[in-house]
């Protein structure tokens, strides 16, 4: 569909490939030559990972579409299963567009400037089973938005909370300034290593929660912190970094 290029590829040639890439650009961008290299760490089971999902909607026959772009096009690839994304985003991602075919709500068209749905967007949490659904739109409001909202929390309990964000550019940005909680508190909560966060609609939080763990113990461990050293996270999102190994050390800087 566009969105994953080596999924015709075994994982373990995956991570030959991921390797030599990484290798690749330290020794020509980075000038290090005959650089060691640990081992690449793989996933247990690398599918099914993400977290956050964002799916554009369009028209093709008649019918609504949901999936990816066709790579370099504006072709929506329809895809009702994603092996890297969720099981739940596979699920309520489905049942969203069942229920806009049933209440005729139509997918905003980028030549005409019709319509109104431009995307979806989920998140969920690993290790506390909540989910939150985003419905990005061209106009103000969604018809029929509030019998969408009772379906969608009583067939997917797991569901926490239901954000409305409004779009009205013509250009390709996903999200608009203005954003509604149509239902819950506007954020989920996810635990890492120990600390828990609240997730909002526009949070940069690592969008793999198995993965994330196994890379931020490493950095500690090859780290080697000492109580008395002060850090500096410089591109700190939410502060999982910051957090993280702020128990490790005298003080941390999140920028």
């Amino acid at each position: 569909c566009g969105g994953c290029q080596l999924q015709a590829v075994s994982y373990e040639e995956q991570k030959v490939f991921k390797e030599k890439k990484l290798r690749g650009h330290l020794e020509r961008i980075g000038g290090f030559t005959n650089l060691p290299m640990e081992p690449l760490i793989g996933m247990d089971e690398p599918y099914h990972y993400r977290n956050k999902v964002q799916v554009p909607f369009g028209m093709q026959d008649g019918h609504i579409v949901s999936g990816f772009y066709k790579a370099r096009t504006n072709d929506i690839i329809n895809n009702d299963y994603c092996l890297i994304q969720n099981e739940f985003s596979n699920k309520v991602i489905k049942r969203i567009k069942e229920l806009f075919e049933k209440y005729h709500i139509q997918p905003y068209d980028k030549l005409t400037k019709t319509g109104n749905i431009k995307h979806v967007l989920t998140k969920t949490s690993y290790h506390k089973n909540e989910a939150m659904v985003v419905f990005i739109s061209y106009k103000k409001k969604i018809p029929h938005i509030h019998e969408i909202i009772d379906t969608l929390t009583h067939e997917y309990p797991e569901i926490r909370t239901i954000i409305q964000n409004i779009n009205s550019r013509h250009d390709n940005v996903i999200l608009g300034e203005e954003e509604k909680v149509l239902y819950g508190e506007g954020y989920i909560e996810d635990t890492l290593l120990g600390n828990t966060y609240k997730i909002s609609m526009k949070s940069f939080y690592q969008i793999n929660p198995r993965q994330v763990e196994v890379l931020y113990s490493k950095a500690i461990e090859y780290a080697k912190f000492k109580p008395t050293d002060v850090v500096i996270d410089a591109y700190c999102g939410i502060g999982t970094i910051s957090l993280t190994i702020a128990k490790h050390v005298k003080k941390v800087y999140g920028v």
